[in-house]
């Protein structure tokens, strides 16, 4: 899916500070650090994911809640509907997230196609509404966004946390 979003460090100065931190640290704290933040903002993000998604269709959990974890690193990254593996009809979610997390603003657009026929010689045309099965158009997103949205604020100052706490160690030794 990619990102669809991000929190520019940029825009806030507790996490400029804490990426050039972490910049400085040796490699084992890093990792450890990075290890540290997996385990906290992986359960913190994946029940905001599955809170979103509860009145969803079962389509809709299927695609965009596979693969919904934290990369961590510097800084976090918030991944969802991020899996390659192909569902039973072919979609494969990564692919497809962001028209279900978004929908379509037009759930009838035919696309009309020529084709053989399979009996006889000659060619037909055919019309098939291609986004019937889409959402309907959400500009905010249907559980991604809101469940970001959400989330960041918390994952933030989990993650400053975590990487006080870890260089405090690391100093304190």
């Amino acid at each position: 899916m990619g990102s669809l979003f991000q929190v520019r460090a940029a825009d806030l100065a507790e996490l400029r500070g804490i990426i050039l931190a972490t910049k400085a640290a040796p490699r084992e704290v890093r990792n450890a650090i990075n290890r540290e933040m997996r385990a906290n903002l992986n359960p913190i993000w994946r029940e905001s994911i599955k809170a979103k998604m509860a009145g969803l269709p079962d389509v809709d959990r299927t695609i965009l809640g596979k693969g919904a974890r934290v990369k961590a690193g510097n800084s976090a990254q918030l991944i969802a509907g991020n899996s390659t593996k192909a569902l039973s009809g072919g979609l494969v979610p990564n692919r497809w997230a962001k028209s279900w997390e978004f929908g379509t603003y037009d759930r009838e657009k035919k696309k009309t196609y020529t084709r053989r026929n399979r009996r006889n010689s000659g060619t037909h045309t055919v019309s098939r509404r291609t986004r019937r099965q889409l959402p309907a158009l959400a500009r905010q997103g249907h559980a991604i966004w809101p469940s970001a949205a959400e989330s960041i604020p918390r994952v933030i100052s989990l993650q400053v946390q975590t990487v006080v706490r870890a260089l405090n160690e690391m100093l304190g030794n």
